[in-house]
């Protein structure tokens, strides 16, 4: 199995980056005529790369496994010598761009020709004494390992030509089965599982008086991975009867790393929805019992392995034993042992389910339903028979059929099916073998790109939930992704190695969506959060395939370190691990989790690992004490991704990188987390400029607005906390050169000099701009959290409106937000049709603005937040368009609020202005008499100290049902603060209300009956400070309430 496994990872090259580094090398040394006696290397090279994709295409075939030993030696020399080669290159690159910085500077400083020709005549020496000779050296080596090739290609041409070519039938397939898609699918079959579950989890207790202490009874669902144990318990948390019988339901995936005080950090933070920060045993005890006194819960431990520590086991389970009588665990398991021993621990008979595998009929179902996804199966009648006999062979394991069913939609013909249906992967007596075989062909299938992604996430525990964002760079900064056309983002290919990766079902997605408070205040933020997870299966087929190439070091870790190591993620340091660390000399990515070592000890490991990993490309540190990179840091020439975070435990302080990080010409990421908020001295931070390829710049709060010259940085794709001021290096002028710019909050736009220098800005041209803040009169550092007390009248108007119509952002657009900005009028290209994509705008502390936009033009809009508009005393018919459809026929979202002299918001007749809106908030607009309409659809409204008589307009389409009362979808109803208010919504039923509120309205005299009497689905409930009067006693009185 090594052998096997490692050549996985040994051909993790692939033929198009051999080509590709042949000819960039051979580039160099003819320009610098360093390429004497090669012209033969190079063509004996470039024919022998196609051959060296035979035997790559042929690794995983059983006709040479009687070669594995030798042919894993060959594949790992020839990836040293192909990664030496690249080294050399980037190297060179280095002081390339290392040259570049200079000689802008120099000519910054008006000293360009003073001190060019010195320094080119100190890099030409550099270029020919130093990495030239590497390379050359780099060429000739690799030369040697690819003539090595000629020794499998005589053993692959003695196999059977028709094996072989059905072989690379199967290769070939490869590109097109890239474009296969998977569909989120329901859960099948486990009604009687689910049944008795449900069953024993609402069970009453018996009527025993309550204790104080109580044992907690536990269920466990024991089976093989894949059978889908963690799937049926998210089945049954979502049940109805389980959730309206505990108080709590709480959720902690445990898996391997039996950590006690980490586990009662995740129920902790699932309980109170807040990041826990509380260190130490007892002090976790304490909180999770007060938390779940007086509480009925339903505990799920998901993935639970420890069988062997009843020390762990007795410290997690005993503030689980002050919640109330009848709470209970759920708890899944690959082991009947572990289920045993948290039976004794909980002093309970346990419960248990053994989980067997999927009924053959509803194995039929999902294989079918992922093998002809696109098509109607009725044309495949042919397949359906193959399919409906491969069913038999997937062991019961619906991930097993998943896969499968991707695989086997990829390419519908008679020929291939069969093919695999004859394959023996299936007839395993190990069922777990059985799945690892099948998902092994899936791996095989993928592109070389996608199969060194997928082993990279090796690196990381089972169950970790990846962001988007998060894999991308680090598989930019390790270098799998590489050579970008230059058309293209490298952001965005990596976006599509994911998305490609998920549609072959190596990754499942947690899709959850944000709560509309966190939509309204994180502007940068997408609308969903998107989770990327990996399915245990298929965690321990990334780690099979990646051995000796990626390594992860935690407390369950024993072994080696091998030398052929790229990828590291350590947890637990000791001094061993330290010695094994320093001796990897071809190190790529090195994660390390600091936990108790002070900054000398850091300093000294990370000295020893820099000694030597002169290839380290990704350096993430996450540390508990003060921290200090070492000024060797510098000699890190290849580093694309810089990390320093802060971890669990508090701490004083992190001290800013040192000067010597400004040397790091390829830098992409860098990232700094300091939890005090310390701010470096503004000298410290004039040389971040210098990091030219830097594409990513996640710095703590305040240290964004001292880093001059940011637009040297021309590849800068996000910047947050950009303040203008009046002096040289942070003018808006900074922001001409950044071509890539994503996000972008700028504020201090009343220190714009001149309307040409924001003209020269550019923003309209700026292709991916996504994302845009403009603020004025910024109040200082603490801005970009605070951005509520801007004024409006530090600016002259009209130069303002000028300054806003010249930053026109790009069509392409998404999100906007304008603060404090003092003109009277909108921006010209707000009232045209320009940003047809963008789906937020918020208005706020805009003070002097007469009207609002006619953001009716907008037919992408689906968030819109008025705010602190002081000036504005009426809202017209323009505001929804000049054509139709009038008004805005995407909003979900409208927020009113701090509009004190406006009196009228008027609607038109017979028009359905907000079809979509599902929330309308309207607060501290006291003169507002009148609403527009807002759709029978409409599930959330609060109006909170307004002038209005009435409540705002239902607008019933003509297709809703004509029974006498209508239905509102209205969830929540707040009312608060409204003296003119005199009724309610009159003739319509509320069956799906959940909340409602009335405070302090003085006139409401009318509350029907008809409406509000029979509310089967009420949660909350008050009438808070409202005239006493008949009708509402009424009311009251006949409420009947969930």
């Amino acid at each position: 199995m090594a052998a096997g496994a490692a050549a996985f990872a040994g051909k993790g090259i692939a033929t198009s980056v051999i080509s590709y580094i042949i000819n960039k090398a051979f580039d160099y040394l003819k320009d610098n005529k360093k390429d004497a006696g090669l012209k033969s290397t190079k063509k004996r090279l470039e024919e022998l790369v196609p051959q060296i994709q035979v035997v790559f295409d042929a690794v995983d075939a059983d006709q040479i496994r009687d070669q594995s030993e030798a042919l894993d030696a060959w594949l790992w020399q020839l990836r040293d010598v192909v990664e030496e080669a690249e080294d050399a290159l980037d190297e060179l690159e280095y002081y390339k761009l290392e040259e570049e910085v200079k000689m802008r500077d120099n000519k910054v400083s008006g000293s360009f020709h003073k001190f060019k020709g010195k320094f080119a005549q100190q890099f030409n020496h550099a270029f020919n004494t130093g990495s030239l000779k590497r390379l050359k050296s780099a060429v000739n080596t690799l030369d040697d390992a690819v003539s090595g090739v000629e020794r499998f290609l005589r053993v692959l041409n003695q196999i059977d030509n028709n094996k072989m070519k059905n072989h690379r039938q199967v290769v070939a397939s490869r590109n097109w089965r890239e474009t296969s898609s998977l569909p989120p699918s329901k859960v099948l079959g486990r009604e009687e599982e689910r049944k008795v579950l449900v069953d024993w989890l609402t069970k009453a207790e018996n009527s025993a008086p309550e204790q104080i202490v109580n044992n907690v009874p536990i269920f466990s669902i024991v089976g093989i991975g894949g059978l889908g144990k963690t799937t049926l318990a998210q089945y049954i948390c979502n049940d109805n009867k389980v959730i309206e019988y505990f108080d709590l339901i709480i959720w902690a995936c445990v898996s391997f790393d039996f950590d006690v005080e980490r586990l009662i950090r995740k129920i902790l933070q699932d309980v109170t929805g807040e990041e826990i920060n509380i260190v130490g045993l007892n002090a976790l005890h304490k909180a999770l019992k007060k938390k779940l006194s007086s509480k009925t819960f339903l505990l799920v431990l998901d993935d639970v392995w420890n069988d062997q520590r009843v020390y762990d086991w007795n410290n997690l389970v005993r503030p689980l034993r002050y919640g109330k009588k009848g709470s209970k665990i759920l708890m899944t398991t690959r082991m009947q042992s572990v289920a045993d021993l948290a039976a004794r621990i909980m002093q309970e008979e346990g419960q248990s389910l053994r989980l067997s595998g999927l009924e053959e009929t509803d194995l039929r179902v999902l294989l079918n339903r992922h093998a002809f996804f696109g098509v109607n199966p009725d044309g495949y009648k042919n397949l359906q028979q193959i399919s409906n006999q491969m069913a038999g062979k997937l062991c019961g394991s619906p991930l097993a059929a998943k896969v499968l069913g991707v695989l086997l939609n990829s390419k519908r013909d008679h020929s291939t099916w069969n093919r695999i249906l004859a394959s023996n992967i299936y007839n395993i007596e190990q069922c777990k073998e059985g799945i690892m075989m099948v998902l092994r062909l899936s791996y095989q299938h993928l592109q070389t790109h996608l199969q060194a992604c997928f082993r990279y996430c090796s690196l990381f525990h089972k169950d970790y939930e990846f962001t988007k964002k998060e894999l991308v760079y680090l598989c930019m900064g390790s270098g799998l992704i590489q050579y970008v056309a230059d058309d293209m983002m490298p952001e965005d290919v990596g976006m599509e190695y994911l998305d490609t990766l998920t549609m072959k079902s190596f990754f499942d997605i947690k899709l959850r969506p944000r709560s509309r408070r966190a939509i309204k205040s994180n502007l940068f933020d997408e609308y969903y959060e998107e989770k990327y997870v990996i399915h245990d299966l298929l965690h321990e087929l990334a780690h099979s395939a990646s051995v000796n190439e990626c390594n992860r070091v935690d407390r369950n870790f024993a072994g080696m370190i091998a030398k052929t190591v790229r990828h590291m993620c350590i947890e637990l340091i000791s001094p061993t691990v330290v010695e094994q660390i320093s001796q990897v000399k071809k190190l790529r990515t090195l994660i390390m989790h600091f936990q108790d070592q002070d900054q000398a000890q850091q300093e000294l490991i990370l000295g020893k690992v820099f000694s030597v990993a002169k290839s380290l490309r990704v350096l993430s540190l996450i540390t508990n004490s003060t921290c200090k990179l070492p000024n060797t840091v510098n000699a890190m020439v290849h580093l694309r991704y810089l990390s320093l975070m802060w971890g669990q435990k508090n701490m004083t302080h992190f001290s800013w990188f040192p000067q010597s990080v400004y040397k790091l010409y390829h830098l992409e990421i860098m990232k700094f987390e300091n939890p005090r908020l310390a701010v470096p001295v503004k000298g410290e931070m004039e040389g971040v400029c210098n990091l030219v390829n830097l594409r990513h710049l996640k710095l703590s709060c305040g240290i964004m607005p001292m880093i001059p010259y940011v637009g040297k940085m021309t590849s800068l794709c996000e910047l947050y906390g950009f303040r203008i001021q009046q002096q040289s290096g942070y003018t808006i002028s900074e922001l001409k050169n950044l071509k890539n710019i994503c996000h972008l909050h700028v504020s201090g736009l009343d220190k714009v000099n001149s309307i040409e220098e924001a003209a020269e800005v550019m923003l309209d041209q700026k292709e991916n701009l996504s994302v845009v803040t403009f603020s004025w009169s910024s109040s200082g550092p603490g801005d970009l959290l605070n951005l509520g007390s801007s004024s409006s009248d530090s600016c002259d108007t009209s130069k303002a409106e000028q300054i806003l119509d010249k930053l026109q952002p790009h069509p392409n657009t998404c999100k906007l937000k304008i603060q404090g900005y003092p003109g009277s009028r909108s921006p010209c290209w707000l009232e045209s049709l320009e940003l047809i994509n963008l789906t937020y705008l918020c208005l706020c502390d805009c003070k002097v603005l007469q009207r609002l936009p006619p953001i009716g033009q907008l037919p992408s809009l689906q968030y819109h937040y008025i705010s602190n508009m002081e000036s504005v005393d009426r809202v017209d018919s323009s505001f929804y368009g000049s054509e139709k459809p009038y008004g805005l026929q995407s909003l979900k979202v409208l927020e009113i609020e701090d509009m004190p002299r406006c009196t009228e918001w008027v609607g038109l007749d017979d028009e359905n202005l907000f079809p979509r809106l599902d929330k309308l908030v309207v607060r501290n607009c006291k003169e507002l008499r009148c609403a527009p309409s807002v759709p029978i659809s409409i599930q959330h409204v609060e109006i909170h100290c307004a002038g209005l008589r009435a409540m705002p307009p239902l607008f019933v389409t003509s297709n809703t049902s004509s029974s006498s009362s209508p239905a509102l979808s209205l969830s929540k109803l707040v009312i608060s603060r409204c003296p003119d208010l005199a009724t309610l919504w009159q003739g319509y039923s509320l069956p799906t209300l959940e909340e409602l509120s009335i405070q302090q309205c003085a006139r409401l005299s009318c509350l029907p009956e008809d409406s509000f009497c029979s509310l089967s689905t009420l949660k909350t409930f008050e009438i808070v400070r409202c005239v006493d009067n008949p009708s509402l006693v009424s009311f009251c009185s006949c409420l009947s309430v969930s």
